[in-house]
């Protein structure tokens, strides 16, 4: 009677030993095989042996293989039209009015920003390339009459840009609550550095 009830002690405490490890099994969420299952369906981008660098790397290059192709789309673009225009103003120039070579120079302008934005490049950069150009061989093209007016036409664009500028940074100060988390200082003092250097340089 003593070994039966001793036997009916061990199967009962193996079953309830099995039925706590099938619990515990099923509370810690499988694991043992099914956490390597679980495990094995994690995967990071680049696999996980360690090659996620090389994933953010191949990524970089793309990044920067973009940006090359779209300075260099916009550099051709602004660089073609200001080459275009010049030989036109050359070649045309003893028929043009002042205000004929004005224009030209206004519409090759913005022809190079429009050229550029049709095919999918920087339309600023290709304006500001085509400006660079035009200040190296169009200058010598044009009459006295239309170097003064175009001068002029400029100062007063600039001056008018600069304003419009300043009245809209001046109003945008009033609209921002003033509260701490609406001010970023290091930020603000960042930027008012690198205008200073810019504008030293």
């Amino acid at each position: 009677s003593s070994s039966s009830s001793s036997s009916s002690r061990s199967s009962s405490s193996s079953g309830g030993g099995s039925s706590s490890g099938s619990n515990f099994q099923k509370r810690d969420g499988g694991r043992g095989r099914g956490g390597r299952a679980i495990m094995s369906e994690v995967r990071l981008p680049g696999g996980a042996d360690g090659s996620v660098m090389s994933h953010l790397w191949k990524m970089l290059g793309v990044v920067l293989a973009n940006f090359f192709i779209l300075a260099a789309g916009s550099a051709v673009v602004g660089v073609c039209i200001a080459a275009l225009s010049a030989i036109a103003l050359r070649q045309l120039g003893e028929y043009l009015h002042s205000f004929h070579e004005i224009a030209l120079l206004f519409i090759a302008a913005y022809s190079s920003y429009l050229a550029a934005e049709a095919f999918k490049f920087s339309g600023i950069m290709a304006l500001f390339l085509c400006g660079v150009t035009m200040s190296h061989y169009h200058w010598y093209s044009l009459a006295p009459d239309g170097k003064v007016s175009f001068l002029n036409i400029l100062s007063t664009i600039s001056y008018l840009a600069e304003a419009i500028v300043f009245i809209s940074i001046g109003l945008a100060f009033f609209e921002v609550r003033f509260s701490t988390n609406a001010w970023n200082f290091s930020m603000i003092l960042s930027t008012t550095v690198m205008v200073l250097v810019g504008r030293a340089i």
